[in-house]
């Protein structure tokens, strides 16, 4: 099962990744320096408008979001007791803490 995911996860990553290496061009910009370029408007659109925000921050953040609400949800189902209590609030500030990091860390990348 491991190795169906495995395969699964690299072959799907290679055709993510496969448009990188045609459309990426290195540019000279100086006698030791070099900037990376996307030559092709189309995939520029999508580089900007798909990859950035929905790849790079709604994808793992609805992970996150969903993965949260799960635990969540998983520590209101066992028993109460004092130890727990305090436990669900240091995993419920936790999970507003990494929501809210990711969130500020996305909002000054495209500043």
């Amino acid at each position: 099962m491991a190795w169906r995911f495995l395969i699964g996860n690299i072959v799907i990553w290679a055709c993510f990744a496969l448009p990188n290496f045609l459309f990426f061009d290195l540019i000279p910009i100086g006698p030791t320096r070099v900037m990376c370029y996307i030559s092709n408007q189309i995939y520029s659109d999508y580089f900007a408008y798909f990859v950035n925000p929905v790849m790079y921050f709604g994808l793992p953040l609805i992970i996150l979001i969903s993965f949260a609400i799960q635990t969540h949800r998983n520590l209101r189902l066992m028993r109460r007791s004092r130890r727990l209590k305090r436990l669900e609030r240091q995993m419920t500030s936790v999970k507003f803490e990494t929501i809210f990091t990711e969130y500020r860390c996305f909002i000054f990348y495209f500043r």
